[in-house]
């Protein structure tokens, strides 16, 4: 297929296309950079939900504390009320952290983020284990609130300050735990935030090397087409420098079959019409000047030739009583004056056409002219 300037110029200028919106389709893409916005808001949220948590046990264990001291009746209503918004926070949570071991098995891969991935899974138990004793606290002031009900007749088989201390200790394990998922979220929401700066570096990195690469393509092409068109046009301009110096001997290989190409084409085509006229412009001046040199020639010889001739003939006509040895010599130098004769007449016929005068003369005859 032949390609001309215009369809290398739009081949070209497409490539650049394509690459740019390749360029465009890699910085824009959502990738892993996204799924790690999206993993690292999910992280905030549980851990705004665990300060939640934080808080309605800090209610509840106020609510417990006043009970164990004061054994106010209403204190229990409200420890229950608060316990059954921390059953459903907690249930979320739960569920949103295991919603975040699956994604990050789905999104992250094992041998490059193991840590995050083992930190999700570690929260999830540790929230199952909060929800655990949570329910063990519960329990036990549940026992404390029947050992001081006078209306009941089960008795437990310790006593108050032991139950006191046990619900006490159930509270403080479940701070414990509370605040162990409180800073595992923290460190969990810290790694997500480096994994956001990890995956923003290497798209800034291969967004440059896109980048890099558009502009060195784009440089190549550049010089590339443009050095296939000096070069021929620089070639061109030697050849008509060349052509002006009067030497045709030039090259017309190695051009691009473009416009280029038939350029110099019909420039080598100039080329060597011009060398055939000047081969004929040389030739019809060698032979204006033979033409010239022979009728110089034929001047210079039939001139004389001619009294020679016509005294010989003189004498032959006048020696009739002469010695015939005297004859034969007026004859012989008759004859050589109509074979010079014969010659001249030769070089007439030659005359002719190389000077261009007319068409060529007729086969020269044997009789000599002698005038």
């Amino acid at each position: 297929m032949r390609l001309t300037i215009a369809n290398k110029l739009f081949i070209g200028f497409l490539c650049v296309i394509v690459l740019n919106a390749v360029y465009f389709i890699l910085v824009n893409k959502p990738g892993r950079i996204g799924e790690a916005v999206f993993l690292l808001g999910r992280q905030n949220d549980l851990g705004d939900r665990l300060m939640l948590l934080k808080t309605l046990q800090r209610d509840r264990e106020a609510a417990a504390l006043r009970y164990e001291k004061t054994a106010q009746r209403e204190r229990p209503a409200s420890f229950r009320d608060d316990g059954r918004v921390a059953t459903g926070l907690l249930d979320t949570l739960r569920g949103l952290a295991d919603s975040m071991v699956r994604l990050d098995a789905i999104l992250l891969p094992p041998d490059e983020y193991g840590s995050i991935r083992l930190a999700s899974a570690t929260l999830a138990d540790l929230l199952r284990s909060v929800d655990s004793a949570g329910g063990s606290w519960s329990a036990l002031f549940e026992r404390l609130i029947r050992l001081r009900d006078p209306h009941c007749s089960f008795k437990w088989s310790f006593s108050e300050p032991m139950l006191i201390g046990a619900v006490d200790s159930a509270a403080a394990i479940l701070d414990g735990k509370i605040d162990s998922a409180l800073s595992l979220a923290g460190h969990l929401s810290g790694e997500r935030t480096a994994l956001i700066g990890v995956e923003l570096s290497r798209e800034k990195r291969a967004g440059l090397a896109a980048m890099l690469f558009l502009t060195v393509f784009s440089v190549l092409f550049g010089l590339v087409f443009s050095r296939t068109i000096t070069t021929s046009l620089r070639r061109l301009k030697e050849s008509a420098g060349s052509v002006g110096r009067a030497d045709f001997n030039v090259n017309p290989e190695g051009y691009p079959d473009d416009e280029t190409g038939d350029l110099a084409a019909a420039f080598f085509d100039m080329a060597v019409s011009l060398r055939k006229k000047q081969e004929e412009l040389i030739r019809s001046r060698e032979l204006a000047a033979i033409g010239e040199i022979v009728a110089s020639v034929n001047h210079e010889i039939n001139n004389p030739l001619m009294i020679i001739s016509g005294n010989a003939q003189f004498l032959e006509m006048s020696m009739a009583e002469y010695p015939e040895s005297m004859r034969v010599r007026v004859r012989a130098i008759l004859h050589e004056t109509e074979r010079i004769a014969r010659i001249t007449k030769k070089l007439r016929e030659i005359k002719s056409p190389l000077s261009g005068n007319g068409p060529a003369a007729p086969p020269p005859s044997t009789t000599a002219d002698t005038r």
